[in-house]
Protein backbone atom coordinates (compact mmCIF):
# COMPACT_ATOMS: atom_id res chain seq x y z
CA UNK A 1 0.00 0.00 0.00
CA UNK A 2 2.95 2.47 0.78
CA UNK A 3 4.32 1.93 -2.76
CA UNK A 4 0.83 3.09 -4.34
CA UNK A 5 0.78 6.05 -1.78
CA UNK A 6 4.40 6.90 -3.06
CA UNK A 7 3.54 6.49 -6.62
CA UNK A 8 0.79 8.83 -6.41
CA UNK A 9 2.19 11.49 -4.35
CA UNK A 10 5.49 11.60 -6.57
CA UNK A 11 4.14 10.61 -9.98
CA UNK A 12 0.14 11.86 -10.32
CA UNK A 13 -0.19 14.22 -7.92
CA UNK A 14 3.60 16.05 -8.76
CA UNK A 15 2.65 15.39 -13.10
CA UNK A 16 -0.39 17.66 -11.81
CA UNK A 17 1.04 20.09 -10.39
CA UNK A 18 3.74 20.44 -12.92
CA UNK A 19 0.97 20.83 -15.75
CA UNK A 20 -0.48 23.17 -13.65
CA UNK A 21 2.86 25.46 -14.21
CA UNK A 22 4.03 24.62 -17.16
CA UNK A 23 3.24 26.86 -20.17
CA UNK A 24 2.77 24.38 -22.54
CA UNK A 25 0.15 23.12 -21.47
CA UNK A 26 -3.58 24.84 -21.44
CA UNK A 27 -4.63 24.36 -17.78
CA UNK A 28 -1.63 26.06 -16.76
CA UNK A 29 -1.85 29.19 -14.30
CA UNK A 30 -0.27 30.93 -17.19
CA UNK A 31 -3.29 30.56 -19.65
CA UNK A 32 -5.70 31.21 -17.24
CA UNK A 33 -4.20 34.43 -16.52
CA UNK A 34 -3.56 35.57 -19.95
CA UNK A 35 -7.72 34.41 -20.20
CA UNK A 36 -8.61 36.64 -17.40
CA UNK A 37 -6.48 39.49 -18.66
CA UNK A 38 -8.14 38.94 -22.26
CA UNK A 39 -11.80 39.22 -20.22
CA UNK A 40 -10.78 42.07 -18.44
CA UNK A 41 -9.81 43.87 -21.51
CA UNK A 42 -13.11 42.69 -23.09
CA UNK A 43 -15.11 43.62 -20.61
CA UNK A 44 -14.08 47.59 -20.42
CA UNK A 45 -13.42 47.63 -24.35
CA UNK A 46 -16.23 46.22 -26.25
CA UNK A 47 -19.11 45.83 -23.63
CA UNK A 48 -18.08 49.06 -21.47
CA UNK A 49 -18.79 47.18 -18.23
CA UNK A 50 -19.39 50.03 -15.38
CA UNK A 51 -17.24 48.96 -12.81
CA UNK A 52 -14.84 46.83 -11.61
CA UNK A 53 -17.10 45.13 -9.18
CA UNK A 54 -19.39 43.74 -11.88
CA UNK A 55 -16.80 43.16 -13.78
CA UNK A 56 -15.08 40.60 -11.04
CA UNK A 57 -18.34 39.57 -10.03
CA UNK A 58 -19.08 38.29 -13.60
CA UNK A 59 -15.82 36.90 -13.83
CA UNK A 60 -15.73 35.26 -10.76
CA UNK A 61 -18.98 34.09 -10.84
CA UNK A 62 -20.51 30.19 -9.36
CA UNK A 63 -22.11 29.59 -12.56
CA UNK A 64 -18.78 29.96 -14.35
CA UNK A 65 -16.39 28.32 -12.87
CA UNK A 66 -18.67 25.65 -10.85
CA UNK A 67 -20.50 24.85 -14.18
CA UNK A 68 -20.70 21.45 -15.43
CA UNK A 69 -18.19 22.31 -18.28
CA UNK A 70 -15.50 23.29 -15.53
CA UNK A 71 -16.02 20.12 -13.82
CA UNK A 72 -15.90 18.30 -17.20
CA UNK A 73 -12.60 20.01 -17.88
CA UNK A 74 -11.25 19.00 -14.47
CA UNK A 75 -12.00 15.34 -15.02
CA UNK A 76 -10.85 15.20 -18.36
CA UNK A 77 -7.12 16.54 -16.61
CA UNK A 78 -7.53 13.61 -14.14
CA UNK A 79 -8.49 11.19 -16.24
CA UNK A 80 -5.53 12.22 -18.84
CA UNK A 81 -3.05 12.37 -16.38
CA UNK A 82 -4.08 8.90 -15.14
CA UNK A 83 -3.95 7.55 -18.75
CA UNK A 84 -0.41 9.38 -19.46
CA UNK A 85 0.92 7.21 -16.39
CA UNK A 86 -0.30 3.77 -16.97
CA UNK A 87 0.43 3.84 -20.80
CA UNK A 88 4.25 5.81 -20.58
CA UNK A 89 6.07 2.80 -20.57
CA UNK A 90 4.50 0.93 -23.13
CA UNK A 91 4.72 4.17 -25.12
CA UNK A 92 8.72 4.13 -24.12
CA UNK A 93 9.07 0.55 -25.54
CA UNK A 94 6.99 1.79 -28.44
CA UNK A 95 9.37 4.36 -29.05
CA UNK A 96 12.68 1.95 -28.51
CA UNK A 97 11.38 -0.20 -31.22
CA UNK A 98 10.58 2.26 -33.49
CA UNK A 99 13.68 4.18 -33.31
CA UNK A 100 15.26 0.70 -33.74
CA UNK A 101 13.33 -0.11 -36.69
CA UNK A 102 13.83 3.50 -38.43
CA UNK A 103 17.76 2.84 -38.42
CA UNK A 104 17.75 -0.80 -39.41
CA UNK A 105 15.81 0.49 -42.55
CA UNK A 106 17.52 3.32 -42.89
CA UNK A 107 21.09 1.36 -43.35
CA UNK A 108 19.26 -0.94 -45.24
CA UNK A 109 17.30 1.65 -47.69
CA UNK A 110 20.13 4.40 -47.59
CA UNK A 111 21.09 3.53 -51.50
CA UNK A 112 17.85 3.80 -52.62
CA UNK A 113 16.45 7.37 -53.52
CA UNK A 114 12.65 8.39 -52.43
CA UNK A 115 10.35 8.73 -54.30
CA UNK A 116 10.05 12.68 -53.50
CA UNK A 117 13.73 13.22 -53.07
CA UNK A 118 14.15 15.92 -55.37
CA UNK A 119 11.83 18.55 -53.04
CA UNK A 120 13.37 21.43 -51.22
CA UNK A 121 13.98 20.19 -47.66
CA UNK A 122 12.12 23.20 -46.39
CA UNK A 123 8.26 21.46 -48.09
CA UNK A 124 8.25 18.15 -45.43
CA UNK A 125 8.21 20.69 -42.24
CA UNK A 126 6.13 23.18 -43.46
CA UNK A 127 3.88 20.41 -44.80
CA UNK A 128 4.23 18.31 -41.38
CA UNK A 129 3.42 21.34 -39.51
CA UNK A 130 0.18 22.76 -41.36
CA UNK A 131 -1.39 19.06 -41.36
CA UNK A 132 -0.86 18.81 -37.58
CA UNK A 133 -1.97 22.14 -37.09
CA UNK A 134 -5.42 21.76 -39.33
CA UNK A 135 -6.32 18.10 -38.20
CA UNK A 136 -5.05 19.41 -34.13
CA UNK A 137 -7.59 22.26 -34.33
CA UNK A 138 -10.24 20.34 -36.29
CA UNK A 139 -10.03 17.22 -33.71
CA UNK A 140 -10.95 19.36 -30.91
CA UNK A 141 -13.74 20.97 -32.49
CA UNK A 142 -15.14 17.16 -34.34
CA UNK A 143 -14.77 15.86 -30.21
Amino acid sequence: METFINWFIDDYLIGLVQSIVSTEKRVSIFYLFSAIVVALFWAFSVEKSPTWRDTVRKLFSRQIWFSKSSFIDLKMVLINRAIMIILAPLMLSKIVLTTAIFFTLSDYFSNIHGLLSGTPQWLAPVTYTIFLFIFDDLSRFIT
